[in-house]
């Protein structure tokens, strides 16, 4: 019997992985909620839900570089600096100094 219960253990683990593995956003959002794997709440959410949730947390973190909040709780997009272009730019005008 114990070697019977250590495979249905082993194959349970197996299938668990092989699961999180294949729908990774659902293994995410069942973390983040704290929700066990097949209890009610896991079965009744939609791919979906879960897409969306996945989405807009993703959304967010890119958007905290690119956010300033001021003491009064406003919220402002700070200024992009595309460094590379400002390099170029000047590049261009130190080449073309001679003809200004």
């Amino acid at each position: 019997m114990p070697r019977l219960r250590k495979r249905v253990e082993e194959g349970i683990k197996e299938e668990a992985i092989a699961w999180a593995l294949k729908h990774p956003i659902d293994y995410h959002w069942r973390k983040h909620f704290n929700i066990p794997f097949g209890s009610k709440e896991h079965l009744n959410a939609t791919f979906l839900e879960q897409q969306l949730w996945y989405e807009e947390n993703k959304y967010v973190e890119e958007l905290k570089d690119s956010i300033e909040i001021d003491a009064d709780g406003n919220v402002s997009v700070k200024e992009v600096v595309d460094e590379k272009k400002i390099a170029k730019d000047a590049d261009s005008l130190m080449d073309n100094l001679d003809d200004l």
